[in-house]
């Protein structure tokens, strides 16, 4: 499994013949997808012309029922709800939650089991969902404003003990590069974290 950051929060995951897009808007999308997956109905998570790019006849996409009430062809999820492919890969919808009364956007994050090992996609959230067990690596905000500041992220992967973890959404709307470097060291002997440059690919 391959796994591209291209900034902010948009990611591709690459494995077997597959594509996978996760908030496709920052970078540059030249490959069709198999799947996207969208976290939330913001100008920062999803851009329509990228979508248009990326989509074909078989590409599934998957988001909270904001967005697909407003993207065709995108099959609404709630958090828990889940989808197993002929491939043995899994997706499961989880809770995204922003505790700030002035927030209203539905959000989700995704749980995917590919190839055996489970990637946790946290989404924009300052509350981690319960029962998403110890994933093999977790992709955590950590840029704070919208989501969870780099020090609660911290205490997140404490607690979910994965593998590996990868700092996002920081260095655009939110967040510097500091974040991210502060992120890793106090991890620091506990959590393997990749901190990723935009375009390159890390395998998983």
């Amino acid at each position: 499994m391959l796994l591209t950051w291209f900034g902010h929060s948009s990611f591709m995951i690459e494995y077997g013949n597959k594509v996978i897009y996760i908030d496709p808007y920052e970078g540059d999308y030249e490959k069709a997808a198999d799947l996207v997956l969208i976290t939330k109905e913001s100008y920062d998570h999803v851009s329509r012309s990228v979508l248009k790019k990326i989509t074909v006849d078989n590409t599934h996409v998957f988001g909270p029922k904001e967005i697909a009430s407003e993207v065709l062809g995108c099959r609404p999820f709630v958090p828990n709800e889940t989808i197993t492919f002929e491939d043995n890969t899994k997706i499961q919808a989880t809770a995204a939650i922003i505790n700030r009364r002035d927030f209203h956007a539905e959000s989700l994050g995704w749980l995917l089991t590919i190839e055996g090992k489970t990637l946790y996609f946290t989404g924009d959230t300052d509350v981690l969902p319960a029962k998403v067990g110890n994933p093999y690596a977790v992709i955590i905000p950590v840029g704070g404003t919208f989501t969870m500041s780099t020090k609660a992220a911290v205490q997140a992967v404490k607690l979910l003990k994965p593998k590996h973890a990868i700092p996002t959404h920081y260095g655009k709307t939110a967040g510097t590069t500091d974040d991210a470097d502060v992120f890793k060291e106090l991890l620091e002997g506990e959590t393997d974290v990749i901190i990723l440059q935009p375009g390159k690919g890390v395998p998983l």
